[in-house]
Protein backbone atom coordinates (compact mmCIF):
# COMPACT_ATOMS: atom_id res chain seq x y z
CA UNK A 1 0.00 0.00 0.00
CA UNK A 2 1.34 3.51 -0.60
CA UNK A 3 2.90 5.19 2.16
CA UNK A 4 0.70 8.20 2.32
CA UNK A 5 -2.83 6.27 2.08
CA UNK A 6 -1.99 3.79 4.72
CA UNK A 7 -1.31 6.64 7.13
CA UNK A 8 -4.87 7.39 7.14
CA UNK A 9 -6.77 5.68 9.21
CA UNK A 10 -9.64 3.64 7.09
CA UNK A 11 -12.52 2.83 9.25
CA UNK A 12 -14.45 0.69 7.06
CA UNK A 13 -11.58 -1.52 6.62
CA UNK A 14 -10.80 -2.26 9.93
CA UNK A 15 -12.59 -2.69 13.04
CA UNK A 16 -16.37 -4.05 13.93
CA UNK A 17 -18.18 -3.98 10.45
CA UNK A 18 -21.68 -2.86 11.98
CA UNK A 19 -20.16 0.00 13.74
CA UNK A 20 -18.31 1.30 10.42
CA UNK A 21 -21.80 0.95 8.65
CA UNK A 22 -23.82 3.18 11.25
CA UNK A 23 -20.69 5.72 11.96
CA UNK A 24 -20.78 6.09 8.69
CA UNK A 25 -24.16 6.15 7.72
CA UNK A 26 -25.32 8.22 10.07
CA UNK A 27 -24.25 11.64 8.92
CA UNK A 28 -25.39 10.04 5.83
CA UNK A 29 -29.00 10.32 7.03
CA UNK A 30 -28.50 13.52 8.92
CA UNK A 31 -27.15 15.19 5.98
CA UNK A 32 -30.40 13.72 3.72
CA UNK A 33 -32.89 15.49 5.94
CA UNK A 34 -31.50 18.17 6.16
CA UNK A 35 -31.14 18.11 1.96
CA UNK A 36 -34.66 17.21 1.95
CA UNK A 37 -35.87 19.98 4.73
CA UNK A 38 -34.89 22.02 2.77
CA UNK A 39 -36.56 20.91 -0.25
CA UNK A 40 -39.78 21.19 2.03
CA UNK A 41 -38.63 24.38 3.11
CA UNK A 42 -38.87 25.51 -0.65
CA UNK A 43 -42.47 24.61 -1.12
CA UNK A 44 -43.32 26.38 2.15
CA UNK A 45 -42.15 29.89 1.22
CA UNK A 46 -43.71 29.37 -2.27
CA UNK A 47 -47.09 28.26 -1.02
CA UNK A 48 -47.40 30.79 1.46
CA UNK A 49 -46.13 33.56 -0.12
CA UNK A 50 -46.91 32.99 -3.69
CA UNK A 51 -49.90 30.58 -3.52
CA UNK A 52 -51.29 27.76 -5.23
CA UNK A 53 -50.27 28.04 -8.73
CA UNK A 54 -46.69 28.60 -7.94
CA UNK A 55 -46.74 25.39 -5.43
CA UNK A 56 -48.24 23.57 -8.63
CA UNK A 57 -45.63 24.67 -11.16
CA UNK A 58 -42.70 23.88 -8.76
CA UNK A 59 -44.04 20.46 -8.04
CA UNK A 60 -45.13 19.98 -12.27
CA UNK A 61 -41.38 20.53 -12.67
CA UNK A 62 -40.16 18.52 -9.64
CA UNK A 63 -40.12 15.29 -11.40
CA UNK A 64 -38.63 16.01 -14.67
CA UNK A 65 -35.98 17.80 -13.18
CA UNK A 66 -35.38 14.72 -11.17
CA UNK A 67 -35.38 12.63 -14.44
CA UNK A 68 -32.79 14.54 -16.17
CA UNK A 69 -30.64 14.86 -13.07
CA UNK A 70 -30.69 11.24 -11.61
CA UNK A 71 -29.34 10.38 -14.89
CA UNK A 72 -26.04 12.34 -14.47
CA UNK A 73 -26.01 10.81 -10.88
CA UNK A 74 -26.02 7.38 -12.26
CA UNK A 75 -22.52 8.15 -12.95
CA UNK A 76 -21.06 9.28 -10.09
CA UNK A 77 -22.51 6.24 -8.36
CA UNK A 78 -20.47 4.57 -10.89
CA UNK A 79 -17.31 6.90 -10.20
CA UNK A 80 -17.93 6.53 -6.65
CA UNK A 81 -17.65 3.04 -6.34
CA UNK A 82 -14.03 2.85 -8.30
CA UNK A 83 -13.02 6.02 -5.80
CA UNK A 84 -13.74 3.83 -2.98
CA UNK A 85 -12.53 0.72 -4.63
CA UNK A 86 -8.73 2.39 -5.46
CA UNK A 87 -9.14 4.17 -2.17
CA UNK A 88 -9.01 0.67 -0.57
CA UNK A 89 -6.44 -0.44 -2.46
CA UNK A 90 -4.23 2.08 -1.39
CA UNK A 91 -3.07 2.64 -5.28
CA UNK A 92 -2.38 6.07 -5.26
CA UNK A 93 -2.05 6.47 -8.88
CA UNK A 94 -5.46 4.98 -9.86
CA UNK A 95 -6.98 6.78 -7.01
CA UNK A 96 -5.79 9.99 -8.61
CA UNK A 97 -7.14 8.80 -12.26
CA UNK A 98 -10.68 8.19 -10.22
CA UNK A 99 -10.71 11.67 -8.63
CA UNK A 100 -9.63 13.00 -11.90
CA UNK A 101 -11.88 11.77 -14.39
CA UNK A 102 -15.12 11.86 -11.52
CA UNK A 103 -14.38 15.79 -11.76
CA UNK A 104 -14.15 15.71 -14.98
CA UNK A 105 -17.05 14.32 -15.90
CA UNK A 106 -18.87 16.35 -13.65
CA UNK A 107 -17.71 19.57 -15.10
CA UNK A 108 -19.07 17.88 -18.90
CA UNK A 109 -22.13 16.63 -17.39
CA UNK A 110 -22.66 20.06 -15.79
CA UNK A 111 -22.46 21.69 -19.19
CA UNK A 112 -24.21 19.69 -20.96
CA UNK A 113 -27.23 19.53 -18.82
CA UNK A 114 -27.49 23.22 -18.89
CA UNK A 115 -27.96 23.08 -22.58
CA UNK A 116 -30.27 20.20 -22.72
CA UNK A 117 -32.55 21.42 -19.75
CA UNK A 118 -33.23 24.44 -21.23
CA UNK A 119 -33.44 23.28 -24.61
CA UNK A 120 -36.09 20.62 -23.90
CA UNK A 121 -38.22 22.03 -21.29
CA UNK A 122 -41.03 23.41 -22.89
CA UNK A 123 -41.35 20.65 -24.65
CA UNK A 124 -41.37 17.96 -22.33
CA UNK A 125 -43.45 20.34 -19.83
CA UNK A 126 -45.99 20.50 -22.78
CA UNK A 127 -45.65 16.33 -23.63
CA UNK A 128 -46.34 16.09 -19.46
CA UNK A 129 -49.72 18.00 -19.95
CA UNK A 130 -48.56 21.16 -17.97
CA UNK A 131 -51.86 23.64 -17.39
CA UNK A 132 -51.79 26.58 -19.13
CA UNK A 133 -52.01 28.91 -16.00
CA UNK A 134 -48.94 26.62 -14.50
CA UNK A 135 -46.67 26.47 -17.50
CA UNK A 136 -45.09 29.92 -17.43
CA UNK A 137 -43.99 29.57 -13.73
CA UNK A 138 -42.84 25.94 -14.31
CA UNK A 139 -40.59 27.17 -17.24
CA UNK A 140 -38.95 29.59 -15.09
CA UNK A 141 -38.35 27.59 -12.52
CA UNK A 142 -37.04 25.08 -14.39
CA UNK A 143 -34.70 27.28 -16.67
CA UNK A 144 -33.17 28.87 -13.60
CA UNK A 145 -32.73 25.49 -12.32
CA UNK A 146 -30.76 24.03 -15.01
CA UNK A 147 -28.92 27.12 -16.01
CA UNK A 148 -27.04 26.58 -12.61
CA UNK A 149 -26.71 22.70 -13.22
CA UNK A 150 -22.72 23.34 -12.86
CA UNK A 151 -23.00 23.88 -9.63
CA UNK A 152 -25.49 20.91 -8.34
CA UNK A 153 -24.06 18.63 -10.22
CA UNK A 154 -20.37 19.78 -9.41
CA UNK A 155 -22.14 19.81 -5.61
CA UNK A 156 -23.17 15.82 -5.94
CA UNK A 157 -19.86 14.75 -8.02
CA UNK A 158 -17.44 16.21 -4.94
CA UNK A 159 -19.64 14.88 -2.32
CA UNK A 160 -19.61 11.46 -3.42
CA UNK A 161 -16.14 11.36 -4.05
CA UNK A 162 -15.60 12.88 -0.40
CA UNK A 163 -18.09 10.22 1.07
CA UNK A 164 -16.15 7.10 -1.09
CA UNK A 165 -13.26 8.22 0.60
CA UNK A 166 -14.96 7.51 4.34
CA UNK A 167 -15.12 11.14 4.94
CA UNK A 168 -19.20 11.60 5.58
CA UNK A 169 -18.79 14.37 8.27
CA UNK A 170 -17.45 17.38 6.43
CA UNK A 171 -20.14 16.86 3.61
CA UNK A 172 -22.51 16.73 6.22
CA UNK A 173 -21.01 20.48 7.43
CA UNK A 174 -21.11 22.06 4.33
CA UNK A 175 -24.80 20.83 3.37
CA UNK A 176 -26.07 22.31 6.93
CA UNK A 177 -24.40 25.10 5.89
CA UNK A 178 -25.88 25.11 2.62
CA UNK A 179 -29.71 24.16 4.10
CA UNK A 180 -29.24 27.16 6.12
CA UNK A 181 -27.90 29.99 3.24
CA UNK A 182 -31.07 28.29 1.16
CA UNK A 183 -33.75 28.74 3.66
CA UNK A 184 -32.60 32.54 4.13
CA UNK A 185 -32.28 33.35 0.68
CA UNK A 186 -35.78 31.69 -0.22
CA UNK A 187 -37.39 34.30 2.54
CA UNK A 188 -35.26 37.04 1.13
CA UNK A 189 -35.30 36.60 -2.20
CA UNK A 190 -39.72 35.61 -2.40
CA UNK A 191 -40.83 37.21 0.87
CA UNK A 192 -38.61 40.36 0.44
CA UNK A 193 -37.77 40.95 -2.58
CA UNK A 194 -40.97 39.51 -4.24
CA UNK A 195 -39.03 37.70 -7.60
CA UNK A 196 -40.78 34.97 -8.09
CA UNK A 197 -40.79 31.47 -8.54
CA UNK A 198 -37.20 31.39 -10.56
CA UNK A 199 -35.64 32.87 -7.51
CA UNK A 200 -36.32 29.71 -5.39
CA UNK A 201 -34.46 27.94 -7.91
CA UNK A 202 -32.18 30.62 -7.91
CA UNK A 203 -31.51 29.89 -4.03
CA UNK A 204 -31.01 26.39 -4.31
CA UNK A 205 -28.02 27.03 -7.09
CA UNK A 206 -26.43 29.34 -4.98
CA UNK A 207 -26.58 27.43 -1.37
CA UNK A 208 -25.22 23.97 -3.69
CA UNK A 209 -22.62 26.38 -5.35
CA UNK A 210 -21.68 27.10 -1.53
CA UNK A 211 -21.35 23.33 -0.48
CA UNK A 212 -19.23 22.80 -4.31
CA UNK A 213 -16.39 25.22 -3.25
CA UNK A 214 -16.09 24.15 0.19
CA UNK A 215 -16.14 20.99 -1.04
CA UNK A 216 -13.20 21.23 -3.69
CA UNK A 217 -11.69 23.40 -1.21
CA UNK A 218 -11.64 19.98 1.20
CA UNK A 219 -10.23 17.83 -1.73
CA UNK A 220 -7.09 20.69 -2.29
CA UNK A 221 -6.23 20.23 1.16
CA UNK A 222 -6.54 15.76 0.49
CA UNK A 223 -4.44 16.20 -2.62
CA UNK A 224 -1.94 14.24 -0.78
CA UNK A 225 -4.41 11.29 -0.01
CA UNK A 226 -6.78 11.07 -3.17
CA UNK A 227 -4.11 13.15 -5.72
CA UNK A 228 -6.32 16.19 -6.51
CA UNK A 229 -4.61 18.47 -8.58
CA UNK A 230 -6.44 21.07 -10.70
CA UNK A 231 -3.37 21.27 -13.31
CA UNK A 232 -4.59 17.44 -13.76
CA UNK A 233 -8.15 17.09 -14.29
CA UNK A 234 -9.23 15.31 -17.61
CA UNK A 235 -10.45 11.99 -18.97
CA UNK A 236 -8.27 8.92 -17.73
CA UNK A 237 -9.09 6.32 -20.49
CA UNK A 238 -8.83 3.29 -17.92
CA UNK A 239 -10.75 5.24 -15.27
CA UNK A 240 -13.27 6.18 -17.37
CA UNK A 241 -14.50 3.08 -18.47
CA UNK A 242 -14.53 1.54 -15.34
CA UNK A 243 -16.52 4.86 -14.38
CA UNK A 244 -18.79 4.05 -17.37
CA UNK A 245 -18.78 0.31 -16.65
CA UNK A 246 -20.13 0.84 -13.55
CA UNK A 247 -22.46 3.74 -13.99
CA UNK A 248 -24.09 3.36 -17.18
CA UNK A 249 -26.48 0.47 -15.39
CA UNK A 250 -27.33 2.81 -12.38
CA UNK A 251 -27.96 5.57 -14.62
CA UNK A 252 -30.80 3.43 -16.45
CA UNK A 253 -32.10 2.27 -13.62
CA UNK A 254 -32.83 5.39 -11.81
CA UNK A 255 -33.45 7.31 -14.76
CA UNK A 256 -36.64 4.27 -15.03
CA UNK A 257 -37.75 5.08 -11.72
CA UNK A 258 -37.75 8.82 -12.34
CA UNK A 259 -39.72 8.29 -16.00
CA UNK A 260 -42.06 6.49 -13.58
CA UNK A 261 -42.79 9.89 -12.03
CA UNK A 262 -42.80 11.81 -14.41
CA UNK A 263 -45.55 9.80 -16.39
CA UNK A 264 -47.31 9.62 -12.77
CA UNK A 265 -47.32 13.71 -12.49
CA UNK A 266 -48.60 13.90 -16.45
CA UNK A 267 -52.18 12.47 -14.73
CA UNK A 268 -51.82 14.56 -12.21
CA UNK A 269 -51.54 17.62 -14.36
CA UNK A 270 -54.92 16.60 -15.79
CA UNK A 271 -56.44 17.68 -12.46
CA UNK A 272 -56.92 20.84 -11.06
CA UNK A 273 -54.19 23.21 -9.52
CA UNK A 274 -55.01 22.23 -6.07
CA UNK A 275 -54.47 18.99 -6.98
CA UNK A 276 -50.94 19.15 -8.23
CA UNK A 277 -49.62 21.67 -5.54
CA UNK A 278 -51.31 18.93 -3.12
CA UNK A 279 -49.81 15.96 -4.77
CA UNK A 280 -46.50 17.69 -4.53
CA UNK A 281 -46.45 18.80 -1.31
CA UNK A 282 -46.85 15.07 -0.46
CA UNK A 283 -44.09 14.12 -2.17
CA UNK A 284 -41.80 16.30 -0.09
CA UNK A 285 -43.09 14.18 2.80
CA UNK A 286 -43.02 10.98 1.57
CA UNK A 287 -38.78 12.00 0.78
CA UNK A 288 -38.21 11.62 4.13
CA UNK A 289 -39.40 7.68 4.31
CA UNK A 290 -36.83 6.63 2.04
CA UNK A 291 -33.56 8.46 3.81
CA UNK A 292 -32.90 5.80 5.98
CA UNK A 293 -32.79 3.07 3.29
CA UNK A 294 -30.82 5.53 0.76
CA UNK A 295 -28.54 6.00 3.29
CA UNK A 296 -27.52 3.05 4.27
CA UNK A 297 -27.01 1.76 1.03
CA UNK A 298 -24.84 4.24 0.24
CA UNK A 299 -22.64 3.35 3.16
CA UNK A 300 -22.98 -0.47 2.25
CA UNK A 301 -21.46 0.38 -1.22
CA UNK A 302 -18.19 2.79 -0.22
CA UNK A 303 -17.85 -0.59 2.61
CA UNK A 304 -17.86 -3.18 -0.16
CA UNK A 305 -15.91 -0.91 -2.79
CA UNK A 306 -13.39 0.08 -0.24
CA UNK A 307 -13.18 -3.76 0.70
CA UNK A 308 -13.00 -4.81 -2.32
CA UNK A 309 -9.88 -2.69 -3.42
CA UNK A 310 -8.15 -4.26 -0.05
CA UNK A 311 -9.08 -8.00 -1.07
CA UNK A 312 -10.67 -8.12 2.23
CA UNK A 313 -12.97 -10.40 0.72
CA UNK A 314 -14.04 -12.39 3.92
CA UNK A 315 -15.04 -8.89 5.75
CA UNK A 316 -17.25 -8.17 2.86
CA UNK A 317 -18.93 -11.51 3.22
CA UNK A 318 -18.90 -12.19 7.20
CA UNK A 319 -22.15 -10.90 9.13
CA UNK A 320 -21.73 -7.97 10.95
CA UNK A 321 -22.56 -9.72 14.03
CA UNK A 322 -18.58 -11.71 13.90
CA UNK A 323 -16.25 -9.34 12.66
Amino acid sequence: MDGTVSKIKVSMLTGSVWKSLVFFAVPLLLGSIFQQLYNTVDSLVVGNFLGDSALAAVSSAANLINLLVDLFIGLFTGAGILVANTYGSGDRDKLSHAVQTTLSVGLAAGILLTVIGNILAPIILRLMNTPADVMANSLSYFRVYFSGSLAFIMYNCCTGILQNLSDSIQPLKYLILASITNIVLDILFVGVFHWGVGSTALATILSQGLSAILCLLRLYRSQEICGFDLHRVRLYRDALSQTLHFGVPSSFQNCMIALSNVVVQSGINLFDTQAIAGCGAWSKLEGFALLPILSFTMALSTFVGQNKGAGNHERILSPAGRV
